[in-house]
């Protein structure tokens, strides 16, 4: 239908757009000759360009790969609604119906879409005078009119994704260090949480010194703690041996 001004809608324009779309193997047909031809795949995104050009004066060929991936991103979530209604073992009157006005007309994309582990065929995905893309599966669900739709996430590039990888497994390999520690370290946050102000600032000095002598090597199995409540008191002690000796009022080490 027409305007007053004889300038069809926005629907009868991307009817014939999705029509002319399919007219052109070239474009979407990923098992036929025409798919690698880039004469063709140029002849059709041209054709489509027209079309759009109703509703876009300023229409370019990014614009009609936009308009390509958005029709077919909004069509495969549907199906996807569709086949996943299906599995859940709901009844034939429960199943999930299309709203999408122009899911009918799309269905000759289905089973199309190139498998993401070939890198040739990705290669070819991005080869239409370097042009067009398949629609990644997260696009965002709104439907396709002539507002700009938003640019989709770039896939990752090989060393990109190499760098993930790696990533993913130093996070993985930290997660990995014994439990154990974990749980003690809780234990003894608990622990000082539980003291009062001043013997928790005297716990944790107490601890970091000696961490501070386990890092620097001077512990061992026979390493002991004494406190006494006046003075350090110096005790004969085997010379394998790291005694530290605490009093109430200072602190301090022997390592023979």
């Amino acid at each position: 239908m027409e305007d007053i001004n004889g300038k069809r809608n926005e629907r009868e324009v991307l009817l014939q757009f999705i029509q002319t779309y399919r007219d052109h193997p070239a474009l979407w047909k990923v098992k036929s000759k025409e798919y690698s031809n880039k004469i063709a795949r140029s002849k059709g995104i041209s054709a489509l360009q027209d079309i759009l050009k109703e509703l876009e004066l300023d229409c370019t060929r990014d614009a009609v790969i936009k308009k390509i991936n958005c029709l077919r991103g909004s069509f495969r979530r549907e199906y996807r609604k569709i086949e996943n209604s299906k599995k859940s073992g709901t009844s034939t009157d429960d199943v999930y119906t299309s709203s999408l006005w122009y899911f009918e007309e799309m269905m000759f994309v289905l089973d199309q879409d190139v498998p993401r582990e070939s890198c040739s065929n990705l290669d070819n995905i991005n080869n239409l005078d370097d042009e067009i893309a398949e629609t990644d599966e997260t696009e965002d669900a709104t439907p396709c009119t002539s507002q700009q739709v938003k640019r989709r996430r770039k896939t990752l590039s090989k060393s990109d994704h190499i760098l993930d990888t790696v990533t993913r497994k130093l996070d993985e390999s930290v997660h990995k260090d014994d439990p154990g520690i974990d749980l003690f370290g809780s234990s003894v946050a608990r622990r000082i949480h539980s003291m009062d102000e001043r013997t928790a600032i005297i716990t944790r000095k107490l601890i970091n010194d000696v961490l501070f002598e386990a890092e620097m090597g001077n512990l061992n199995s026979s390493s002991r703690v004494i406190s006494t409540p006046l003075e350090t008191v110096p005790l004969p002690i085997p010379s394998n041996t790291s005694v530290y000796s605490f009093s109430s009022n200072n602190s301090s080490n022997t390592n023979d």
